[in-house]
Formats: structure tokens, C-alpha cells, sequence
């Protein structure tokens, strides 16, 4: 049981760490490029 719900939260975490990673890579890269620019 306490292993399902570990499961859970690691599938639920990397769902929401590639989420808002991609938006956090987007963020990074348009200052990267204001930056240059």
C-alpha cells in the first residue's frame, strides 16, 4: 500500500517536473536570447 502511494507521487512529481521544466527552459532560453540581443 505505502508502496503505491509512493509510486504515485514519483509518476505525479516527474509529471509535474517535465511541465514546468519545459516552461522553465522557455523562460531560460528567451532571456538567453534578450540577453544577447
Amino acid at each position: 500500500m505505502l508502496v503505491q502511494i509512493a509510486e504515485g507521487k514519483r509518476f505525479f512529481l516527474k509529471i509535474y517536473l517535465q511541465t514546468c521544466g519545459i516552461t522553465k527552459e522557455k523562460i531560460a532560453v528567451f532571456l538567453r536570447f534578450s540577453q544577447e540581443c
